[in-house]
């Protein structure tokens, strides 16, 4: 049985942590950060979006996983619109091959899943850092690269929990 390719984003106008798995095994991560001298937030988008491709490109996955986005009030709101773009142009990656899979997670939604808590949404980053390096054995600093991961994780957790339910409900007939 072939296993899936997963591509996970922590999208965000300012940098993406992108994690790539087969199967349950995670075999490469990044962050994308535009240089400092792209000021324009279209030029900066341009730049993640030229880079989600080339990876999208080089790993061929059939899921693709986010972090779903919503808007905190109008201070947040170019930042929203801008990781909706982001979402959508993930959407339209998945859609260039026949088959593929797109799911979005809010962070509470995936936190849960890995059972990550804490007080703040700096408490929770550190969280998340740990979680992963724990898991993976990593040395982790960057907290896209590990929201990435964690979204992956999650992904890759629900899945699996399904699959034990679809067993547990066949063998019941």
């Amino acid at each position: 049985m072939k296993k899936d390719v997963i591509m996970a984003v922590d999208e965000s106008s300012s940098g993406c942590g992108v994690a790539i798995f087969v199967g349950t095994e995670l075999i490469r991560y990044c962050s994308i950060i535009p240089d400092k001298k792209i000021k324009k937030a279209e030029d900066k988008l341009e730049y993640i979006c030229n880079e989600l491709k080339s990876i999208s490109k080089q790993y061929k996955p059939t899921v693709f996983v986010a972090e779903d986005v919503y808007s905190r009030g109008a201070k947040f709101i170019l930042s929203f619109k801008y990781n909706v773009f982001l979402q959508g142009y993930i959407y339209a990656l998945s859609g260039y091959r026949k088959d593929n899979l797109f799911f979005l997670y809010y962070p509470e939604e995936w936190r849960k899943i890995l059972g990550i808590s804490g007080k703040n949404r700096d408490d929770k980053k550190v969280k998340d850092i740990a979680y992963v390096n724990e898991k993976y054995h990593l040395k982790l600093k960057d907290d896209n690269i590990a929201d990435a991961i964690c979204i992956g994780d999650a992904y890759i957790k629900d899945m699996m929990s399904l699959a034990d339910e679809a067993k547990k409900y066949s063998m019941e007939e």
